[in-house]
């Protein structure tokens, strides 16, 4: 009777026990899936947090600038890109004029690189110039046209006030601008110098704190710098994509 006692206790201890070292391993096993599955996130948040911060390469040249942020993003984005000899983009030159082949090209970037379908035969340009794609659908949509004379005037600086017609245009395209009748008088020294073909883009940019000038003065027919243009695509970039 005692030894079946006992094997019976020894039976039930058995398979007491198997139940608990089952769930051990299991428990093991989930354990270091876990950890598998944490490192790779983290490796993945690593990498996604090293592309969204990819390094600018002229940061150390504006480094301290008011529009540090505003060059920073533009870069980041693909709007705008460095300065320098070849591959080398190690400056930004904040304070250079921007030509009106840059300013359309970065507007066409910031638009999504958009494909047109017409081939705009401008006297100044040829099939290599480097604003060629961006210049066509400026033309096609009526971002921006020629100067006059069969040109498009790709090399010469782009006003202030050329710009804000620019970026006004691209805004109507997206459903945004002034509806039905409006009056407003800039609250500037100089608007009587704003041309009437300008003026309703001029007055809306500066009503939505994209385009404000500087020292109670708009400037519109001051020279546009890459600093300016930086800045003034990230805020409008900023008010479009919150509507």
């Amino acid at each position: 009777m005692k030894k079946l006692v006992g094997a019976i206790c020894l039976i039930l201890t058995l398979l007491l026990a198997a139940p608990c070292a089952l769930a051990e391993g299991e428990d093991e096993g989930d354990g270091q899936e876990t950890q598998e599955q944490e490192a790779q996130e983290q490796e993945t948040q690593e990498t996604e947090t090293e592309e969204t911060t990819a390094e600018v390469p002229f940061e150390a040249d504006i480094a301290g600038t008011w529009y540090h942020d505003a060059a920073v993003a533009a870069y980041r984005n693909g709007w705008m890109d460095g300065v320098g000899d070849g591959a080398d983009e190690s400056r930004f030159n904040g304070n250079d004029a921007v030509s009106r082949g840059e300013a359309v090209d970065a507007i066409w970037r910031m638009m999504g690189s958009p494909v047109s379908n017409v081939r705009i035969g401008y006297s100044d340009m040829d099939a290599y110039n480097p604003y060629r794609s961006a210049i066509d659908w400026a033309g096609e949509s009526k971002v921006a046209t020629g100067v006059g004379d069969g040109r498009f005037g790709w090399q010469d600086p782009v006003t202030r006030e050329q710009l804000a017609l620019m970026l006004y245009r691209c805004a109507r395209m997206n459903g945004m601008g002034f509806s039905g009748t409006w009056m407003l008088l800039l609250e500037t020294e100089d608007r009587t110098e704003v041309h009437d073909w300008a003026y309703e883009a001029v007055c809306w940019l500066y009503i939505n704190k994209v385009m404000r000038g500087s020292g109670g003065y708009y400037l519109p027919a001051g020279h546009t710098t890459r600093a300016e243009l930086a800045t003034v695509l990230v805020r409008f970039y900023a008010l479009t994509e919150a509507e």
